[in-house]
């Protein structure tokens, strides 16, 4: 498995030794600040920072006579590795008349969040997009981490577009991208 982190787990824990004093058998003697995150070898290790990752958003008019349901999905393939973390999600719906409105309390995902072929979270089923608002509160998730190129990807339905009407959905994921 890749390690993204770049930093062993138990690097922060410290022993005290006499008098007191935090001891760490892993600490060098003097460590250039350049070299704050460089193996003993020299080596750099990758570090995760914050970033986002904006996913393809979609905007369908309904040409149609009649209502009609609309499936599609958001999408996008991050250019280097990235760890999703925070899902946020956006639908406004339009009237033919050129009336906006919040509505993504409409919009489902189903059947998962997927990177790749793995699904993000316990089972398949509907989940309402409004989880996923911008005001949602303590939605973090734990996605697997996604190579450089690894197609990530949120399908939903919304149903019942009317004739003539307008809905946009867009999204992106806040996470940690290796640097």
């Amino acid at each position: 498995m890749l390690e993204t982190t770049g930093l062993d787990d138990q690097d922060h824990l410290s022993v005290i030794g006499a008098l007191g004093r935090a001891v760490s058998p892993k600490a060098p003697l003097f460590r250039a600040a350049w070299m704050q995150t460089a193996t003993p070898q020299g080596i750099s290790q990758p570090a995760e920072e914050l970033d986002f990752l904006p996913l393809d958003g979609v905007d369908y008019t309904n040409s149609g006579v009649a209502a009609a349901d609309l499936e599609d999905e958001l999408s996008s393939l991050p250019q280097r590795p990235f760890r999703g973390e925070r899902v946020v999600l956006t639908a406004i719906y339009i009237t033919g008349a050129g009336v906006a409105s919040d509505a993504l309390f409409r919009l489902i995902i189903t059947p998962a969040i997927y990177v790749g072929a793995v699904q993000v979270g316990a089972t398949q089923g509907q989940m309402p997009g409004i989880a996923f608002g911008p005001n949602a509160f303590g939605v973090r998730l734990s996605f697997p981490t996604a190579g450089q190129g690894t197609r990530i990807y949120v399908p939903f339905r919304f149903n019942g577009v009317n004739a003539t009407d307008r809905v946009i959905v867009a999204g992106g994921i806040f996470g940690r991208a290796v640097r």
